[in-house]
């Protein structure tokens, strides 16, 4: 997560907690506060501050991390020690840390903070921490990273595909970043190279697909039948501080198509728009890529139910009298009610966190820049 000066990690939590979604499960090396029988939110940023400050040329010294499993895979009494056990390989041994569990998502997952400042008043190695966090990881599990990239492409490769495009989309969508290097198509996963597979390979899945007939009528008609039920309004998931070209839009509607008839949607869109141009549809119970246009426009996809309503009402108002219409548009106006955007449970939780937490950094940082500039007016 975000570094920060003013340890907002901390608030977070606790304004978690506070909504009865999270509870702190462990604090150690916190000196004479190990000692109280209670302990304030401010109490805590104020020893991590006082820590930290050991070493001013270290600016954001907050260390914020999640540790998350698949469902209940874990419960969050061993996620907190397998936390433990990674900041100690991580080189935070001994260092003052909060671990927070939470329960609103459907992943168990941990929060992890403490400060990036040793007790020796050095700053803790964070030279690919990331990479290193990922290795610990794969060793406590027993994860062989080359077989997994190995039957990931063995999964992509099942799937009908209509461009390499697609079969990179299938592969990113399990983390991998791909790049093509010559005739083969690479995959990276926490800054290592995974494995690789030839162009040609896709290239006869492609040659091969063509022959697969895909009912995109019945998907068609899925999308309709749900949209009576789940509002089609997108919502931006990316994170405001590391904005992407492709951003993650989803919808109660997509949500609701993934996880009960497995149909997946990835949509397009670009930095200089606010809503995409484009979709994919991933089919996996049919194991198919399918161009979004070939089944529904955009534009009917997205629409609301209430747009549609309104090109209904005025295919009706052109055919009926004026007075008539007049009535009927007061009567609309009278039953209309205010539609309440719906957000639902699940992988939407981990993306209104990200969304919260870069809120709060943004609000941090203005704060930082408004008594920059009061400082530097007094002392003119």
């Amino acid at each position: 997560m975000s570094p920060s000066a003013s340890f907002f990690g901390v608030d977070y939590n606790e304004r978690k907690e506070e909504q009865g979604v999270a509870s702190m499960i462990y604090f150690e090396n916190f000196g004479y506060l190990q000692e109280r029988s209670q302990i304030s939110k401010k109490d805590f940023k104020d020893f991590l501050k006082q820590h930290s400050a050991r070493n001013e040329r270290v600016k954001k010294p907050q260390f914020h991390a999640i540790l998350s499993c698949k469902g209940q895979t874990y419960s969050h009494k061993e996620l907190k020690e397998k936390a433990i056990e990674i900041m100690n390989k991580l080189g935070y041994e001994g260092q003052p840390i909060l671990i927070y569990q939470h329960s609103d998502t459907d992943n168990n997952h941990v929060h992890i903070i403490t400060s990036r400042v040793g007790r020796n008043g050095k700053k803790i190695n964070d030279k690919y921490e990331g990479v290193r966090a990922r290795k610990i990881v794969n060793e406590m599990l027993a994860i062989d990273v080359k077989n997994e990239c190995s039957q990931a492409l063995k999964d992509a490769l099942q799937y009908s595909i209509t461009t390499q495009s697609q079969f990179s989309l299938l592969l990113e969508k399990k983390g991998y970043r791909i790049k093509a290097e010559g005739e083969e198509m690479v995959l990276f996963k926490h800054g290592q190279r995974q494995g690789s597979i030839a162009m040609s390979e896709i290239n006869k899945t492609i040659e091969r697909s063509k022959h697969i007939s895909v009912d995109k009528e019945r998907i068609q008609k899925l999308i309709l039948d749900y949209k009576k039920q789940y509002s089609s309004q997108l919502i931006n998931n990316s994170s405001a501080n590391k904005p992407s070209v492709e951003r993650a839009y989803s919808s109660a509607l997509t949500h609701s198509l993934f996880k009960n008839e497995g149909l997946e949607f990835h949509f397009f869109a670009s930095k200089a728009h606010d809503l995409p141009y484009g979709y994919i549809i991933i089919d996996h119970h049919n194991k198919c890529v399918l161009k979004g246009s070939e089944v529904m426009k955009l534009g009917q996809l997205i629409g609301s139910s209430q747009e549609e309503n309104g090109k209904e009402a005025r295919n009706r108002d052109a055919a009926l009298p004026v007075c008539t219409v007049n009535k009927l548009k007061r009567e609309e106006n009278e039953e209309r009610s205010v539609e309440v955007p719906f957000i639902p449970e699940g992988s939407f939780s981990e993306a209104i966190d990200a969304i919260v937490d870069d809120a709060m950094q943004e609000n941090e940082t203005s704060g930082r820049i408004k008594r920059k500039k009061k400082n530097r007016k007094n002392s003119y």
